[in-house]
């Protein structure tokens, strides 16, 4: 037979002699050149050409060449060399499914939390204020007499913008609740009025329709609105026709002229949901220098730092102190960057919590690494064999970080799957006052961190472990019978790790145990009022029926009369403030017998403008003189008040201030009589009050808030009796609101809330880093037990007592606990200085709390090694030296 005088293709023959192993190359080549000459004289060459194509790629893909080629010398190395790895890891780990799943629960418990505090710390804390430029915006505060900032008047905003040069923009906002008038649904709207250029101040523009002109903000002009998305979306179903309609708030019909972006979030009124001009001018008597009741929100210039917009704050202050000494307490303003402040309230808590959350994230990830170690040490003669046999130790090392990779990866993402399912619980919890709640979501941003998290979760539990079996593999100690004499190293490193988990769970324990103590000793502040079957509730009259303030007054009159015909009701009063509600309603008293030359320093007080027996209802005590009265209420001439002791004191020292005159501004007397003094009274938080406060008629006031608080004291708080109360408020006229209808317990707790929150995550993870710590000493004294066997009966077999063998354990694990103890109360003594701003009656270096952490840390490490212990205790000495 003749052959073909074709030849293979060149390329083929090339892979064949660069992939294929020297001892099967030749003749499987031979075989293929044979088979190509045979094809090319029955078929022609094309069709030769082909199958030799063929044949050669499916013996190099048979033969496992392909594979080795692209790892060693293409490009593709990582990915193939990942893949198979990770396949591997996969086996592997199906084979200790205890282990694997110990592992992966254990990143998911630390994993989750922390993903959902990430969630609320990147948009809270971290990301810009939706807003343009955000950097360059500031709130502007007027100083006290103290030295404190405080809000404005209208006046004072006034010539800021005309003089401030180095402000772009100026803008003046103020509180609004108004009233939106439906037959079958009245609801109470939170909102501000807004100078003209406050969104653009923002670089705000709306979705929706138009902005605010200076037409639109002037005396008479100013009934148009602009609504945010929720609004828009929740009560008018997204009805873009919405825009240029009319609405009926307070009796008087609004025209929508635009609705806000999805992304907008009011800084000053979080809860915001619509938005009117605020039409004053200077002439007003409610836009004077000395009506603080505005926010003045500002822009620097792109080109000014904030220093020098500062100090020109500061010249324009001393300006206006010379030219109305009686108008202002102290020289100099606060430019306070708008970022800064939204969250300064918040930003504590939530850095503290995100601390712990990444204690626990560590002490998880040591309690990993721990597990991996003991088990590499366990896979020591596995890894010996595959050296011996001509595996590179670099080899080891890439397993053993794929085998991290794949637990980690379960890890983070039943982690993330937990904290998703956490988050909407998380965010329920936290107070209302932080800001862009609304925008706490488990994104990508957070996603990319929970990814980062994963990569060095893998890359530590894998390389750790690995530097040690590949040393003790390279020693072919496990080969040569002598593994032991290597467990020293790895043990070294195993109890390395628990002293850190100790000490990290200490710092934890520590801090929940003072935040703890705080909120105990916060709770047993006297509040100066008795909230137990208290029910309380906002009334709300609007509308043309009560443009006089005689028929507000009825109408809170007959509602309380309503509500005291109820059985089980006590007493029923109204006030246009409520304790630790956030009312913010304050006055400067100035008393005839102590004139002042400054009427700007006047004490300010809390007014507590009433209506029935409200000191009574509330149980306040009367420590001198008499309460006030139904005749003081029923005559608007009368100039009665009580003043609160703090108020006393503060004005009169140790005087007695009963039957003294004192002026209250807007108060239609020009001086009222002091007829009592009652208690101090917490009005502003449980923890900052200084307890100033007037209480006086509300029909001698110069006007009738459109609202109030009504108070109810009952015998029981029982479901059934607080819709009654709702009820009997509503049938005096059901065309007007009843809102926020909660018990004052829920009001008391709601001050708290921070706090409260801190101390239940400190408190979870607190837990959580103990049975870790807990866990990794166990996991440590049981390894080395088993590790120790045969010097253990050894031990027993030269003498050696129960008690000694027990002692020989135990004295390990209380060793290693003692150290990290000892490290932890260091690390204590100077981090939980951080939770300062958190604590209340209690010091962050408190002897007695971190003393008891310490103690209560030791005895749970005590009862991890009784178990091990006791293993060591019952073994047999025949038995450990035969094996």
């Amino acid at each position: 037979m003749t052959y073909s005088r074709s030849t293979p293709p060149a390329r083929a023959l090339r892979l064949l002699e660069r992939v294929l192993p020297a001892d099967v190359r030749d003749a499987l080549t031979g075989d293929l050149i044979e088979t190509f000459a045979r094809t090319a004289d029955a078929r022609g060459p094309r069709a030769a050409r082909l199958r030799f194509w063929g044949e050669v790629l499916g013996a190099v893909w048979q033969c496992g060449a392909w594979r080795a080629a692209l790892r060693g010398r293409s490009g593709l190395t990582p990915a193939f060399g990942l893949t198979d790895d990770l396949r591997y890891a996969v086996r592997v780990l199906r084979r200790a499914p205890a282990f694997a799943v110990l592992c992966i629960v254990t990143l998911a418990l630390a994993i989750g939390p922390t993903t959902a505090i990430v969630s609320v710390v990147d948009p809270v804390l971290l990301r810009p204020l939706p807003y343009t430029d955000p950097s360059r915006l500031a709130f502007i505060w007027e100083r006290d007499e103290t030295g404190r900032p405080v809000t404005t008047g209208y006046s004072t905003v006034a010539d800021v913008r005309a003089n401030a040069t180095l402000l772009a923009s100026v803008a003046a906002v103020g509180s609004w609740q108004a009233i939106l008038s439906d037959p079958m649904n009245p609801a109470r709207l939170t909102g501000s009025r807004v100078s003209w250029n406050y969104f653009r101040t923002l670089g705000v523009m709306p979705a929706l329709g138009r902005d605010f002109t200076t037409d639109d903000d002037r005396p008479g002009h100013t009934h148009v609105v602009v609504l945010t998305h929720g609004l828009f979306t929740g009560r008018f179903g997204s009805n873009p026709r919405v825009v240029g309609s009319t609405m009926t708030l307070d009796g008087t019909p609004y025209t929508v002229i635009g609705v806000l972006p999805p992304s907008f979030d009011d800084m000053i009124a979080h809860d915001a949901e619509i938005f009117s001009p605020l039409g004053y001018v200077v002439t007003q008597p409610w836009a004077c220098r000395s009506c603080r009741h505005l926010t003045a929100v500002a822009r620097v210039r792109d080109d000014v730092p904030f220093e020098r917009a500062q100090a020109q704050l500061n010249q324009l202050s001393a300006q206006l102190v010379r030219a109305h000494p009686t108008d202002y307490p102290a020289v100099g303003m606060f430019l306070t960057p708008m970022q800064h402040e939204a969250t300064r309230a918040s930003r504590p808590a939530l850095l503290a919590i995100l601390g712990a959350a990444i204690l626990v994230l560590l002490i998880a990830l040591a309690n990993v690494v721990n597990l991996q170690l003991a088990r590499g040490m366990r896979r020591d003669d596995e890894f010996a064999v595959r050296i011996a046999l001509g595996a590179r130790p670099g080899r080891l090392t890439q397993q053993l970080m794929a085998e991290g990779l794949v637990i980690a990866a379960a890890g983070g993402a039943l982690g993330a799957a937990f904290g998703a399912a956490v988050l909407p619980v998380l965010v329920g919890r936290l107070p209302r006052t932080i800001p862009r709640l609304d925008a706490v979501h488990l994104d990508l941003p957070v996603l990319a961190f929970v990814a980062l998290v994963v990569l060095t979760v893998a890359m530590v539990t894998g390389l750790v472990p690995a530097r040690g079996a590949r040393r003790r593999a390279i020693d072919g100690a496990a080969l040569r019978g002598g593994a032991r004499l290597t467990v020293k190293a790895g043990a070294a490193t195993r109890s390395t790790l628990v002293v850190g988990e100790v000490a990290l769970a200490l710092l934890l324990l520590a801090s929940a145990g003072l935040l703890a103590r705080s909120l105990t000793n916060l709770l047993a502040v006297d509040p100066g009022f008795d909230p137990a079957n208290l029910i309380t509730m906002r009334v709300v009259s609007s509308g043309p029926a009560y443009q006089k303030a005689a028929a507000t007054l009825d109408y809170r009159g007959r509602a309380i009369a309503a509500v005291r015909e109820i059985p089980g009701v006590l007493d029923a009063a109204t006030s246009t403030s409520l304790p630790l509600s956030g009312d913010l309603d304050r006055y400067g008293i100035t008393a005839q017998d102590k004139p002042l030359a400054n009427p700007a320093l006047a004490p300010y007080a809390t007014g507590y403008r009433v209506n029935g027996d409200f000191v009574r209802t509330m149980r306040i005590r009367l420590l001198a003189g008499r309460d006030l009265t139904a005749r003081d209420a029923r005559d608007s001439a009368a100039s009665v008040v009580l003043v609160s002791d703090a108020l006393a004191r503060s004005i009169w020292g140790g005087e007695s201030p009963l039957g003294k005159l004192v002026h209250v501004p807007n108060a239609r007397a020009q001086w009222a009589d002091v007829v009592g003094v009652v208690g101090d009274v917490r009005h502003a938080s449980l923890d900052n009050d200084d307890g100033r406060a007037i209480y006086l008629p509300e029909a001698a006031w110069g006007w009738a808030n459109d609202e109030a608080a009504l108070v109810v004291r009952t015998r029981a708080n029982s479901a059934a009796l607080v819709r009654a109360v709702r009820a009997a408020v509503a049938s005096i006229d059901p065309s007007q609101p009843v809102t926020d209808l909660r018990t004052m317990d829920a009001v008391v707790s709601r001050s708290t809330a921070q706090r409260q929150l801190a101390f239940a995550l400190f408190g979870a993870f607190a837990v959580l880093a103990m049975m870790l710590a807990a866990a990794g000493i166990y996991g440590v004294l049981a390894g080395s037990v088993a590790e120790r066997t045969r010097e253990i009966g050894l031990r027993g077999a030269l003498g050696a007592t129960p008690g000694n063998l027990l002692m020989l354990v135990v004295r390990h694990g209380l060793g290693l606990a003692a150290v990290g103890v000892v490290i932890g109360l260091a690390g204590a003594l100077a981090s939980t200085r951080l939770l300062r701003a958190l604590l209340f009656g209690i010091g962050p270096t408190d002897p007695w709390m971190l003393g008891g952490a310490a103690a209560g840390l030791f005895a749970i490490a005590a009862i991890a090694c009784a178990v091990p212990a006791w293993r060591a205790v019952r073994v047999d000495p025949v038995t450990a030296l035969r094996d």
